[in-house]
């Protein structure tokens, strides 16, 4: 959990963002994502930027690459546990087959925009799931 800690620590976000350790409404409230590997050290921090849109805080935090990591995809989905708001998805690896990275959802939040952040490290004592031969589980756990 330390590893995961310290990654989000270090998450680059939007300047004036505010920081916050319990969450925000309209930030989502959950990850919009499952993982091949359990368990995983999941650390979460919360963000609200004033006066900035989603598509504006998704080009900042795709130009901001974390340290060590690179930019695997981003996605639109809805908020994790409210199927009525549109979330956009920045996923940064470690690499794309590597169950370590970075995660934002931006939702939109009063006159701005929410940003969750799941910093997420495989532990040694993880289990992870195998593909069947010729095939690939797919980045992430889906």
């Amino acid at each position: 959990m330390a590893a995961a800690q310290a990654r989000l620590a270090h998450a680059p976000v939007p300047p004036g963002a505010v920081s916050s350790t319990i969450r925000p409404d309209g930030v989502a409230s959950a990850l919009a994502m499952s993982f091949w590997c359990q368990p995983m050290a999941d650390a979460v921090q919360y963000w609200t930027v004033a006066g900035m849109s989603v598509a504006s805080t998704v080009d900042y935090l795709k130009t901001h690459s974390p340290q060590g990591l690179t930019l695997a995809e981003v996605t639109g989905s809805n908020a994790a546990g409210d199927t009525n708001v549109d979330a956009k998805i920045v996923e940064y690896a470690v690499s794309l087959d590597a169950g370590d990275g970075l995660v934002y959802e931006v939702t939109p939040v009063d006159s701005g925009a929410g940003i969750r952040a799941d910093a997420l490290v495989t532990p040694a004592n993880a289990i992870c799931a195998t593909a069947p031969p010729g095939t690939v589980l797919g980045y992430w756990g889906g």
